[in-house]
């Protein structure tokens, strides 16, 4: 029953997602003030980026237009771009889920070169908004991972404690949302640990308090959750939905512990906050809760009158809770002894679809009716027209033989057509599938000559120069002091040979996979001068082996790219897959292309990609510093 009733809650208010926010006119006000002050580009930026964010709630026109006035005051500084894909996600968060990922992603990238506590901050919220996302799409595996292995770092980072602790408190909604109290428990401690020691908790801190009261009592841990309860109510605002959603928790500690005026009190004064802030759907969970205080008090006739409330004037009619309200129905009805009102709740299905059944047949006896009319209107007509119905039937015959020679034409017309249509489609695929076929030989030959040239430069020519250099080490211990210089030589050339035979088939990739062997090939390429930060997402089902070559040939050619020509100092290189596409996305802080190339690297990197019936965009502009390049490949397992 407490998962129903906690299933139920989760449905009216949401626990995950953009910060929960009570946009302010006072607020708004200040801040469009501020925008006709005196002030830099910089600063009236930022205030059209928050009034954007403000916005958002309520009219998205208007927050559209103070986020494009803020991209245009940024006048092209790098840091306050950043910030604008950041609130273009935020903008996005609720109409166009797939769009704001990119947006937070993009804007991580972009606030990576910043290293000052504001650009962590930015970049921990970036992260938890697109974990917030995956999670709205059941993907509670990678929110879990975001938190932990990205916002809660960055928020540590930037400083900012209070913003920690939500965080940590995001990671025990994930495990109470799937039921698991007990690993709950630890982060909400931690979460309120760090608060402990804040000297300046913000309003909407409170939320960690009042999450942990929910999962403790769900744990039946109710010292815990009394404590928490008196340290929170302190820090509650009056009249606010923070103060409604603490009583609606406030009344299940009560409940609980069988206090039951105690659980009253507080589930009327948040209906009394609920009906002055007018959210009907924050009224529906209090009554939800109040029907339960009832009930379990016995008081079957009170619990049964609020649940017909809800029923019959209910914000959220979704199947769920018809559903779950039919099922309270069913029983309270049956504890009453009104077993034929509870017969009609448990069968409120059957009822329904007996009244369509009904309907039909209704509608059948009409139509029987109705035929049998007309059956005896069109006898009266035979009767007395017979002449004319021959003439008639004559006629009718030449249109309908007419009809059908002409409908006979047509119809071999089309078929003519479309048999022309398939023939030129068949032999365009056949061309296609025969390119690809030359194409997937050309690279089946290449690999396999490549292993084979590996496998002669490293076992033959690389044994070789090996067993001159242990030759001329004898003759240099002989008193042959100027052969140090060539054995010093001899061992370079064979760590470039082996260097090559590597990059020719990497061990890595034979033995490991292809994630570790990336790794593998980015740390290889770093220097001082170059940072590669390497992000493999969400690639959990495996690849098959000519394809994971394939891959890694083409990363290998982009990596080999900037490298040679781009003069970067930072690139992204993030692998992801869902289901059967795997995305290549590879971005830098270099000079960017002039102009689209077609040198023997990119050719190579087309061919592959074709050769897995992918596609490539690459986006670059000549004035502009830096290079982005997006690859979709169609993998198997």
């Amino acid at each position: 029953m407490r998962k129903i009733f906690y299933l139920y809650l989760s449905l009216l208010l949401p626990l995950l997602g953009k910060a929960q926010h009570n946009p302010t006119k006072g607020y708004r006000d200040s801040l469009t003030y501020l925008l006709t002050q005196p002030a830099t580009d910089s600063n009236k930026a930022r205030i059209s980026f928050l009034l954007s964010d403000e916005w958002s709630y309520t009219d998205t026109l208007k927050a559209k237009q103070f986020l494009e006035q803020g991209r245009v005051l940024a006048n092209g500084n790098r840091y306050l771009l950043a910030l604008y894909h950041f609130y273009l996600a935020q903008l996005l968060f609720e109409t166009d889920k797939p769009q704001a990922e990119k947006m937070y992603l993009r804007s991580d990238s972009l606030l990576r070169v910043f290293k000052t506590p504001e650009a962590y901050y930015f970049r921990a919220r970036a992260w938890h908004n697109y974990g917030a996302l995956r999670e709205q799409a059941d993907d509670s595996e990678t929110m879990l991972a975001v938190l932990i292995d990205k916002t809660i770092p960055l928020s540590i980072q930037s400083g900012d404690k209070n913003y920690l602790a939500r965080n940590y408190s995001d990671v025990g909604m994930v495990f109470m949302n799937q039921w698991q109290y007990d690993k709950a428990a630890p982060y909400f401690e931690k979460a309120i640990s760090i608060l402990n020691q804040s000297t300046a908790l913000k309003s909407n801190d409170v939320s960690v308090y009042i999450n942990a009261i929910r999962n403790f009592v769900f744990m039946d841990s109710f010292i815990i959750a009394k404590k928490l309860i008196d340290k929170a109510k302190p820090m509650i605002t009056p009249g606010s939905e923070a103060e409604i959603d603490f009583l609606i928790n406030e009344g299940m500690y009560y409940k609980d512990m069988k206090q039951y005026q105690l659980s009253l009190n507080s589930l009327q004064h948040a209906l009394t906050v609920a009906d002055e802030l007018n959210k009907p759907y924050l009224r529906e969970s209090v009554m939800f809760q109040q029907y339960r205080t009832f009930s379990d008090m016995g008081k079957y006739e009170q619990a049964k009158d609020i649940l017909l409330r809800i029923v019959n004037t209910g914000v959220y009619n979704s199947s769920m809770n018809r559903l779950m309200h039919a099922y309270e129905l069913a029983g309270t009805f049956a504890r009453l002894g009104d077993m034929s009102a509870a017969y009609k709740w448990q069968k409120e299905y059957g009822v329904l679809l007996d009244s369509i059944s009904k309907s039909e047949n209704a509608e059948n006896i009409n139509a029987l009716e109705a035929k049998f009319r007309n059956a005896e209107n069109e006898k009266k007509i035979v009767e007395l027209n017979a002449v004319n119905e021959k003439a008639n039937l004559t006629a009718k015959s030449n249109r309908l033989m007419s009809t059908l020679l002409g409908s006979a034409s047509l119809f071999l017309l089309i078929l003519l057509v479309l048999g022309y249509y398939f023939y030129r489609n068949n032999k365009r695929s056949a061309a296609q599938q025969e390119q690809i076929k030359i194409t997937r030989a050309m690279l089946d030959g290449q690999e396999a000559e490549r292993t084979r040239v590996a496998r002669d430069l490293h076992d033959g020519l690389g044994g070789m120069l090996a067993a001159v250099k242990i030759n001329l080490s004898d003759v240099a211990q002989e008193g042959q002091k100027e052969l140090h210089g060539i054995i010093h030589q001899l061992d370079q050339s064979v760590s470039e040979l082996r260097r090559i035979a590597h990059n020719m088939m990497p061990e890595m990739l034979l033995r490991l996979g292809l994630e570790a062997s990336l790794r593998d090939l980015c740390g290889s390429l770093m220097s001082e001068n170059l940072a590669i930060d390497f992000q493999y997402l969400g690639v959990d089902s495996p690849i098959a082996a000519q394809e994971q070559v394939t891959i890694y040939r083409i990363i290998q050619e982009l990596l080999a790219n900037v490298v040679k020509h781009a003069d970067a100092r930072n690139v992204l290189l993030q692998c992801s897959r869902q289901e059967g596409v795997f995305f290549i996305t590879i971005e830098d802080d270099g000079k960017g292309m002039q102009e689209e190339g077609q040198g023997m690297g990119l050719s190579n990197i087309k061919s592959r990609v074709a050769y897995l019936n992918g596609k490539m965009e690459i986006l670059s502009k000549g004035h502009q510093q830096g290079t982005a390049i997006n690859i979709e490949l169609h993998v198997t397992a």
